[in-house]
C-alpha cells in the first residue's frame, strides 16, 4: 500500500495535484534527507526519505493517502459486515455488490494482471537500503493495520 501510494502520488503519475511533487515532496527532503542541499530536491523524493516521513507522528498523519486503516475507517466505531483485502478484491467484490443488492446495477471493472498480487521481491528492493530503525517505526506505526487484517509481521524487513 504505502509503496503504490509513494509512486503513485510522487513518481509516475503527473496528473495528480502537483502539490504532492512540489510541496510535499520538497518539504519531505528538507526534513528528512541527510546531507540535504537545495540542489538535491531535484533529483526528487526517495522512498528512504517517505518511510522515514511516515514514521514520524508528528507530521506523518494529515494526508489521507496514508494514514491507517483503523485512523480511516473507524473500525471501533463502526460495526461492519464485510472486511475485503486488496489481495483477493477480484474476488470479493462480487460478493460485496451482491450482500449489498446491487450486483443487477453495478459490476466490479476487470482489474489489469499483477495489481492486487504482493510482490516480496519488489517490496525488498523498495526498503533495500533503509535502516532497521526506520523500518521498525514504520511497522509501529502500521501494526495495527497488520492485525486488524490479519496480515503476517513482515520478519524478513523487521528481523
Amino acid at each position: 500500500r504505502l509503496i503504490s501510494a509513494f509512486k503513485d502520488k510522487f513518481v509516475k503519475n503527473p496528473r495528480f495535484e502537483p502539490w504532492y511533487k512540489h510541496d510535499i515532496a520538497p518539504a519531505i527532503i528538507r526534513k528528512y534527507r541527510k546531507n540535504h542541499h537545495d540542489d538535491s530536491e531535484s533529483v526528487g523524493l526517495q522512498f528512504e526519505d517517505f518511510v522515514r516521513y511516515l514514521g514520524d507522528k508528528q507530521f506523518g498523519d494529515h494526508i489521507i493517502h496514508w494514514l491507517t486503516y483503523a485512523e480511516l475507517c473507524a473500525p471501533c466505531d463502526i460495526s461492519y459486515n464485510v472486511v475485503g483485502h486488496h489481495e483477493t478484491l477480484e474476488r470479493d467484490a462480487p460478493y460485496i455488490l451482491k450482500a449489498a443488492g446491487i450486483a443487477d446495477l453495478v459490476s466490479y471493472p476487470n482489474i489489469p494482471p499483477g495489481i492486487t498480487h504482493y510482490n516480496r521481491t519488489k517490496v525488498e528492493r523498495y526498503f533495500t537500503g533503509i535502516s532497521q530503525r526506520d523500518v521498525r517505526r514504520l511497522y509501529a506505526r502500521y501494526q495495527g493495520d497488520f492485525s486488524l487484517f490479519d496480515y503476517q509481521r513482515p520478519a524478513f524487513l523487521l528481523d
